[in-house]
């Protein structure tokens, strides 16, 4: 009896040991699976982080260029994502792609992005552009100050980027057909800018200013209401189909149409691009940072209140404040916005 039970006790502690190698693997196998699900996890929220990234960036920088060519990487929570977008074909959309990475493990998602077409209104020739050919600036009084050094919004002294001046005024024309100066004009001092105060460029295209009007900026303009003109954080595209008057400060693109009468009077200030097709008259100390441009048949009365001399608008280049509409303002009244993803 004593052989027999010695090999039975042998056999069990045999498969005994067998069972507890066979329960260790599958604990390890669960504990890998666990730290496996783990980084799947974590590298999943990395790639959800990266998404948000890439619409913050497609919104805060619409110089960012499609492309695998142009993707951005960061690190951030121990691991790195990388992104780049691309246009849909046959769409207005974009897709946006997140590649994260943490530890061993990868994630990809796609997002289909919709992304409203940015304006960009920073290239203009200076404080002023004169692009008609009949157009005239007329001065009634006190010269305006127009500035094409590169002023800050709501700065009264020019910034140090001397690189980023411009001449106060661009024409068509001479300055001596662009400006009818009468009453007390004073000299031409009240033109400033680098490397002049004035500059004839004949090249302005009177066209294609024509062509955004009609195709970029009318479209998604809307009617002036006689009160709301824009705000810096929210700037609008206006368009002035009446005779009327600012009523207070306003942002963005404002487009006075052809045979209108508009004006700008007291210390209200406007920040970004203002468009003439009929007439603008400046009255008292109002102020425009950004550009004014005028096209065919338009014109400029600048005058002083009640006949006095005490009235002296401030034109100001300012890239500042064609940037700031250029960030904040898209076509179509849309913003970069999720539509959906996928891994």
């Amino acid at each position: 009896m004593g052989r027999p039970m010695l090999i039975i006790v042998m056999g069990l502690l045999v498969a005994l040991g067998y069972t507890f190698m066979g329960m260790n693997n599958q604990r390890k196998a669960m504990t890998q699976g666990s730290v496996n699900a783990a980084e799947q996890a974590m590298a999943q929220n990395l790639a959800h982080t990266g998404i948000e990234f890439g619409i913050n960036e497609l919104s805060e920088n619409p110089s960012w260029e499609e492309g695998e060519n142009n993707t951005i990487s960061k690190s951030i929570d121990g691991g790195t994502i990388k992104y780049y977008w691309a246009n849909l074909p046959s769409s207005s959309n974009i897709e946006l792609t997140v590649i994260a990475t943490i530890d061993n493990t990868s994630k990809e998602i796609v997002a289909k992005i919709s992304k409203g077409k940015a304006i960009d209104i920073s290239k203009v020739p200076g404080a002023m552009g004169v692009y008609g050919s009949n157009t005239t600036v007329r001065i009634n009084g006190q010269p305006p100050n127009i500035d094409g050094r590169n002023f800050s919004m709501d700065e009264t002294s020019p910034n140090d980027d001397a690189d980023s001046y411009k001449p106060g005024a661009v024409g068509i024309r001479s300055q001596d057909d662009t400006f009818e100066k009468k009453g007390k004009p004073g000299d031409d001092s009240f033109l400033v800018g680098e490397p002049d105060g004035f500059a004839q460029d004949s090249d302005l295209d009177s066209q294609n200013l024509q062509d955004n009007i009609d195709n970029k900026y009318l479209p998604n303009a809307e009617s002036y209401n006689g009160l709301d003109l824009g705000t810096k954080d929210n700037p609008k595209i206006v368009s002035v189909e009446q005779d009327g008057s600012a009523n207070g400060n306003g942002a963005g693109i404002l487009i006075i149409r052809p045979g209108v009468n508009f004006q700008i009077t007291g210390n209200d200030r406007y920040y970004g691009l203002i468009i003439v097709q009929g007439n603008l008259e400046l009255k008292g100390t109002p102020q425009v940072y950004g550009s004014i441009l005028f096209a065919d048949n338009s014109s400029i009365d600048v005058e002083d209140p009640e006949g006095t001399y005490a009235g002296t608008p401030d034109l100001r280049y300012s890239s500042d404040a064609l940037n700031n509409v250029n960030k904040n303002l898209q076509t179509g009244g849309s913003k970069v916005k999720l539509i959906s993803m996928y891994n």
